[in-house]
C-alpha cells in the first residue's frame, strides 16, 4: 500500500516539473520577442532622429538664412550647431539599420545598436562642451537674430523706413539688454543640459537592455 507521504513528494516533484516547464517556456517566449520588440524600437527610434534631425535642418535654415535676418554664424559657433545635426543625421540611419538587421537575427545588429549607443553617448557629450563653450557667442548670436526680428516687425507695422525703425528699436537700455542677455544665457545653459540628460536615455537603455546577461547570451550566439 503506498504511503501517504511518497504521495505527497510525487505530487511535489510534480509541481515542481511543472513550475520549472513553465519557467523555460517563459523564457523562451522571451528569448524569442525580445529580437522583435527591441529591433522595430530601433527602427522607430532611428525614423524619429531622422525626422527630427530633418526639421532641425529646416528650421536652421529658416532661421539664420532667411532674408529677413540673414546673420549665419560662423566659426566654433557653426560648428557647435551643424555638429549635432550632421551626427544625429548619420547616427539615426545607423539605429534604422541596426534595427532591421536586429529583426532579422543577425549578430550584426546589436553588435551595430551597442555601437550606436557608444558613440551617440559621446556625441552628446561633444556636443554639450561645444554648446557652453560658445554660449557668450549663441547669446550675442539670438540677440541679433532678435533685434532683426523686431526691425522687420516694427517696419511692418509701421510702414516706415528703416531709420525710423531703427531709432525705435534702439530705445533699449543697455541695462535691459544685458538683463536679457544674462537670462537668457542662464535659460539656454538649462535647457541643453536638460536635452543632453534626455538624449543619453535612449541610448543607455539600448545598451542596457541588450546586455542584460540572458539577452545577451541569445545574440551572442546568432549568424
Amino acid at each position: 500500500m503506498t504511503d501517504s507521504r511518497d504521495i505527497a513528494v510525487l505530487d511535489e516533484d510534480q509541481a515542481d516539473e511543472e513550475v520549472l516547464e513553465r519557467t523555460i517556456q517563459e523564457r523562451e517566449r522571451l528569448m524569442l520577442r525580445w529580437p522583435l520588440l527591441l529591433g522595430t524600437a530601433a527602427v522607430l527610434y532611428g525614423s524619429l532622429c531622422v525626422i527630427y534631425i530633418v526639421i532641425r535642418i529646416l528650421s536652421f535654415l529658416f532661421i539664420y538664412m532667411s532674408l529677413w535676418t540673414n546673420v549665419p554664424p560662423s566659426g566654433l559657433l557653426l560648428m557647435a550647431q551643424l555638429f549635432p545635426i550632421v551626427s544625429g543625421f548619420f547616427l539615426g540611419c545607423l539605429l534604422f539599420v541596426a534595427g532591421i538587421i536586429t529583426l532579422r537575427r543577425r549578430i550584426a545588429g546589436p553588435k551595430l545598436i551597442n555601437l550606436w549607443s557608444f558613440f551617440t553617448l559621446g556625441s552628446i557629450i561633444l556636443s554639450l562642451m561645444l554648446r557652453l563653450q560658445t554660449m557668450p557667442d549663441f547669446v550675442e548670436q539670438q540677440m541679433i537674430v532678435y533685434d532683426r526680428v523686431l526691425d522687420r516687425e516694427a517696419l511692418i507695422a509701421s510702414q516706415s523706413d528703416e531709420v525710423e525703425v531703427e531709432d525705435v528699436i534702439g530705445q533699449m537700455s543697455p541695462a535691459t539688454r544685458a538683463a536679457q542677455e544674462v537670462q537668457l544665457s542662464s535659460d539656454t545653459t538649462r535647457l541643453f543640459v536638460a536635452f543632453a540628460v534626455m538624449g543619453a536615455c535612449g541610448p543607455g537603455l539600448f545598451w542596457f537592455i541588450l546586455n542584460i546577461p540572458r539577452i545577451r547570451r541569445t545574440w551572442v550566439c546568432w549568424d
